[in-house]
């Protein structure tokens, strides 16, 4: 007969000669403690994305397109060239400008594994008639050898300091 003893709180301890049993790690306070800070951590992010970042977005938005005059830019697309030998990618920026007097594309760099990288902002050279309807400014990217991406955010600013809303797009490079 195994005689069994209890603490002061009256919670059984493990009998003389058997082997305590370790608290499984689900009840284990530390687990439900880690648990709750992981849950309070993305909460806060949460409703710091709803109530702050998301209006200064919008409010940013409406800031850069505030008048109608404003440069738009409707889609850009990409090609890639390797005739030469070299990879060149091409990028088609298609925009409109009400008042036909958009003047310089302008890059913004988010994100990229290349290890070195220039970009420059370009003056645009299409006539006031063109950018009425509709132009195309046409940018090259000679690729450095290796595989990489560059993701962009492109403005086209005009003459009278109008910016035209950001549009993203990604070059790829593949050595």
């Amino acid at each position: 007969m195994v005689k069994r003893t209890t603490s002061s709180s009256d919670v059984p301890l493990a009998a003389a000669g058997e082997k305590a049993q370790p608290t499984p790690l689900k009840d284990h306070p530390l687990v439900f403690l880690v648990g709750a800070c992981c849950a309070t951590a993305v909460a806060t992010w949460t409703l710091s994305e709803m109530f702050r970042v998301a209006p200064i977005q919008s409010q940013l938005e409406r800031q850069l397109s505030k008048t109608a005059s404003s440069p738009v830019i409707e889609d850009i697309t990409t090609t890639t060239d390797k005739s030469n030998g070299s990879e060149v990618v091409h990028s088609a920026i298609k925009f409109k400008d009400a008042e036909g007097d958009a003047a310089y594309v302008n890059y913004i760099v988010r994100q990229t594994d290349a290890k070195r990288i220039e970009v420059t902002s370009s003056s645009i050279k299409s006539s006031k008639a063109q950018q009425v309807v509709g132009a195309v400014y046409t940018a090259e990217w000679k690729c450095s050898s290796g595989k990489y991406e560059v993701h962009l955010t492109v403005l086209i600013t005009d003459f009278a300091g109008n910016v035209s809303l950001p549009k993203n797009y990604s070059i790829y490079c593949r050595g």
